[in-house]
């Protein structure tokens, strides 16, 4: 065993996590178009510009590929929050700001 792993192709890659946010800013709700290389728990959690939780969602998806949702965020105070993405070992963090 050499210890070097085989080139992997971004566009092959089987654990392909990538989160959209949109509008941005967002007023009234807040969509998500995700695409994703395994099924399995997603857990999306948006945390204030300070760190506390201020949504929480966790949904189960049944095939890989390219899946949207959408978040009502008509009660969250205007302002920058961070979102937290995560399906099995794959994990993203962005930035999005709310302008009621």
């Amino acid at each position: 065993n050499t210890g070097i792993l085989p080139h992997t192709s971004t566009d092959a890659a089987p654990h392909l996590f990538n989160l959209m946010d949109y509008p941005n800013p967002a007023n009234n709700r807040l969509q998500l178009s995700l695409n994703t290389g395994t099924s399995g728990r997603l857990h999306i959690k948006i945390y204030s510009i300070r760190g506390h939780l201020v949504e929480s969602r966790e949904i189960y998806l049944s095939a890989p590929g390219s899946h949207k949702l959408t978040i009502p965020v008509n009660h969250l105070a205007a302002g920058m929050y961070i979102i937290h993405g995560r399906i099995g070992d794959k994990m993203l963090t962005k930035k999005w700001t709310y302008l009621p």
